[in-house]
């Protein structure tokens, strides 16, 4: 997707009801419907999402498991 808040983005749902977000994205290669798996590129980093730009360009990750947030690290 592409909106006023995450800028261009990519959402991918995962086992265990946890759906992750990738935010300040470029050149997204992926459809939604697509499967993909660990190690398959899904986008390339483009500008921050609109609230980062002083930032600078970096990947924005949310995970979320149903309506609670989860830290992202905790699953590296």
């Amino acid at each position: 997707g592409d909106d006023a808040i995450y800028g261009k983005y990519v959402v991918l749902s995962h086992a265990q009801d946890l759906t992750s977000v990738y935010a300040g994205l470029d050149d997204i290669s992926v459809d939604e419907g697509d499967t993909v798996s660990g190690g398959k590129q899904i986008a390339v980093l483009g500008d921050p999402m609109p609230l980062e730009q002083k930032q600078g360009v970096h990947l924005h990750l949310a995970v979320s498991r149903g309506e609670e947030s989860v830290d992202p690290t905790s699953l590296f």
